[in-house]
C-alpha cells in the first residue's frame, strides 16, 4: 500500500532484532507550505484517508494500514495546528511484534 500525501511512511527493522518501527517524515513540498496551507493540506489528507478507507476498493490489510495512518494523522493534527511539531525530524513509532500492529506489518 502506497499512500500519497504530506507524510511519508516507512517500516524499518530495529537494529537489535526485537521488532520494527514506523518512521514518519513530512514531505519536502509539505514543509515548504505556509502554516495555513500546511494545516489545510493536512486536513484534506485526513479527509482523503477517511474516504478511501471507507470505500470498497481496498483489501482488508490495506484498509487496516490506511486506518492506522489515519489514526496517527488525527493525533498529529492538533500538534501541527499549534506549531508543536518539528517538520524536519522523523517521528518514530515502535512496533512490538506481539501486537496487532506488529502482525499487520508482518
Amino acid at each position: 500500500m502506497d499512500i500519497e500525501g504530506p507524510v511519508q511512511v516507512g517500516v524499518v527493522d530495529k537494529d537489535d532484532g526485537t521488532g520494527r518501527e514506523l518512521h514518519l517524515n513530512f514531505s519536502d513540498n509539505f514543509r515548504r507550505l505556509s502554516d495555513g496551507q500546511r494545516i489545510s493540506e493536512f486536513r484534506s489528507y485526513i479527509n482523503f484517508l477517511r474516504n478511501k478507507s471507507s470505500g470498497n476498493s481496498l483489501d482488508e490489510a490495506d484498509r487496516q494500514g490506511m486506518l492506522l495512518i489515519l489514526q496517527i494523522a488525527e493525533q498529529l493534527l492538533p500538534h501541527l495546528e499549534t506549531d508543536q511539531l518539528s517538520l524536519e525530524e522523523t517521528i518514530v513509532i515502535e512496533i512490538k511484534p506481539e501486537t496487532i500492529l506488529g502482525s499487520l506489518i508482518n
